[in-house]
């Protein structure tokens, strides 16, 4: 008799099963770790991703209740997103730095806070501009 004939084969690939497994294992190990890759995970973003998830959040809290901190990790992960505390502190120093954001961090208290977020116009001069105040009948133009 064959040896490979007594032992079990897996359900999926219809590899043979190792004999070092446990034996409620009915798929081999390649095939369990394609399950696994296939399930939905908590999804890494890139910086500039990031960057604007904490925003929106920060944004958000602070149109609601203006005095509430945002404990941001808990937050994002809530929504899927894996973080660690340094990327979130380079997230929220981008926002300082490059948006002009006040955000408040005290070590002693959890979360951060938007404080100010600084918001800047600048009219439109030209024949653009002339064109799109005629067209909106005597209304201003801004863009941001």
């Amino acid at each position: 008799m064959n040896a490979t004939a007594t032992r079990e084969t897996c359900l999926r690939c219809g590899a043979v099963l190792s004999r070092y497994r446990s034996h409620d294992e009915q798929i081999c190990a390649p095939c369990q770790r394609a399950e696994l890759e296939a399930e939905p995970g908590p999804r890494i973003l890139e910086p500039e991703q990031l960057v604007v998830a904490v925003a929106a959040l920060l944004l958000q809290a602070h149109a609601h209740e203006p005095d509430r901190r945002v404990h941001l990790r808990a937050e994002l992960a809530e929504q899927g997103i894996e973080t660690d505390h340094v990327e979130i502190r380079q997230a929220v120093q981008k926002l300082r730095r490059r948006y002009g954001m006040e955000i408040d961090a005290d070590e002693r208290k959890p979360g951060h806070r938007l404080v100010d977020w600084p918001y800047r116009f600048k009219r439109l001069r030209g024949p653009t501009a002339r064109a799109c105040f005629w067209r909106r009948q005597q209304k201003t133009l801004f863009r941001v």
